[in-house]
């Protein structure tokens, strides 16, 4: 309810945040000509393998948990068995990072930083010094991450004063510690 009164009452910022999702989505597609790295087609083999009937951990053997294999299944079910189904995954999970992270720095920092952080997140992770540019694991767990700090703030900023104070709290005394959230 707040984001859109926020939108209505002030739609020529939300612009912005509209065009650094534009400039992660170009700087993305460098990627759909790039080979894919030996993990990523790891996960793509075995969620194809998978999807024909095959049976993970006794047939198709890797540590990793499943719901990595499930995303990659899902992927394929949309796009097919394709390079281009395995780079779209990377601009889709990117872009999700984007938002969420922009949404809970809205709540947590407000509008000017959750437009830095945006930016930063929109060039970071991309970036091929850091191997960043394609789906591996690290992208599921930045998107999952911050769905979880995003809905945190919100409970903290939508709470009753009692609850809130102690969730900010909490927060505040997790965060000075370096300790995860999670």
């Amino acid at each position: 309810m707040y984001l859109l009164r926020s939108i209505k009452k002030d739609w020529a910022f939300w612009l912005i945040p509209i065009a650094i999702m534009f400039v992660l989505t170009y700087l993305r597609y460098h990627s759909l000509g790039e080979p894919l790295e030996r993990d990523v087609t790891t996960y793509a083999y075995i969620a194809h393998e998978m999807l024909s009937g095959e049976q993970l951990y006794s047939v198709l053997w890797d540590h990793k948990p499943p719901a990595i294999y499930w995303i990659y299944m899902l992927a394929e079910l949309v796009g097919g068995y394709t390079p281009e189904a395995i780079t779209y995954l990377g601009i889709v999970f990117s872009l999700l990072s984007c938002v969420f992270l922009f949404l809970f720095l809205m709540l947590a920092a407000g509008r000017w930083i959750a437009l830095l952080g945006a930016s930063f997140w929109s060039l970071g992770s991309n970036s091929l010094l850091l191997q960043a540019n394609q789906p591996n694991t690290e992208i599921f767990l930045n998107t999952f991450t911050l769905m979880g700090l995003w809905s945190f703030a919100l409970y903290a900023s939508t709470s009753r004063k009692s609850e809130q104070s102690q969730v900010q709290r909490v927060f505040r005394q997790r965060t000075s510690r370096g300790q995860s959230l999670f």
